[in-house]
């Protein structure tokens, strides 16, 4: 007898996802989570032409930083199998921050899933790297409340996709 064929559609695995969970900010209401392109970049600045504009601190630059996000493996695995690269870019002038330490205008850092990141050194802008897809029974807010975060961390709003 031939095998019998499998019931229901085939698998195809889902895209990878890449999402930044903000950590940290002085704005009142800031968005909780910024979804990130696959493959592709984003950047995060004072200037109107970023992906995510900081406009209310003159110490942000233009263009304080880019992540830059790649699907690594070989090109001939599926995207859904493939692992996520995140590179962070500090374009500032003032720092960008991984983990407390400066990253240095024109350097490039791997960034890897739970790792934070902050635009200036004392953290009031501060974000986490979070791969896959967020999980279905999570609430951002519930999330948030989980950290330990400064005075002035995120308020409640609605995430971002």
């Amino acid at each position: 007898h031939p095998p019998s064929p499998p019931l229901g559609p085939p698998h195809t695995p889902s895209p990878p996802l890449a999402s930044l969970l903000c950590v940290g900010s002085r704005d009142p209401n800031p968005l909780l989570s910024l979804r990130l392109p696959l493959p592709g970049s984003f950047e995060i600045g004072r200037d109107e032409g970023c992906d995510e504009t900081i406009g209310e601190c003159a110490a942000i630059s233009a263009s304080h930083c880019k992540l830059h996000l790649r699907l690594g493996g070989g090109g001939d695995q599926p995207a859904g199998e493939r692992a996520v690269e995140v590179w962070l870019e500090d374009r500032s002038t003032n720092g960008t921050f991984v983990g407390g330490a400066r990253l240095g205008k024109g350097n490039t850092r791997r960034l890897v899933p739970g790792e934070r990141f902050s635009l200036l050194h004392d953290g009031p802008y501060a974000f986490e790297l979070r791969l896959g897809p967020p999980r279905p029974d999570s609430d951002p807010s519930e999330e948030l409340r989980k950290l330990n975060l400064p005075d002035g961390g995120p308020g409640r709003s609605a995430p971002r996709a």
